[in-house]
């Protein structure tokens, strides 16, 4: 079983994969590159949903309730994802989401 630090590992490295490949060009032409980046966005979903109730608790200003809702999404409403509403979330809520990722990991190191 993987614990909360590989956990918050995966969720840094699909962050900034999706930070790394993301376009606006690709959201809009290219179909496997978004399949690709829904990936991501599910793993971090998945990661998220397996962290111990503990540490989500621990730090209640990670939107830690949306992350596992929009995994949700995407894996049960596939057919109805928004594009739009998919690349505001890469410009605007992975950003703050990878500060906060970042911040608890480098507090989990120094213990």
């Amino acid at each position: 079983m993987r614990s909360d630090f590989e956990r918050l590992l995966d969720i840094s490295e699909a962050i900034k994969k999706i930070q790394q490949y993301y376009t606006q060009e690709i959201i809009e032409t290219d179909e496997l590159a978004q399949y690709g980046l829904l990936h991501l966005l599910q793993i971090i979903g998945e990661a998220t949903n397996n962290l111990s109730k503990e540490l989500k608790e621990k730090y209640p200003e990670v939107s830690w309730r949306e992350i596992i809702g929009l995994r949700n999404f995407v894996v049960h409403q596939y057919f109805y994802v928004n594009w739009e509403i998919i690349s505001n979330i890469i410009q605007k809520e992975l950003p703050i989401l990878k500060l906060q990722i970042q911040l608890i990991i480098d507090e989990m190191e120094k213990n």
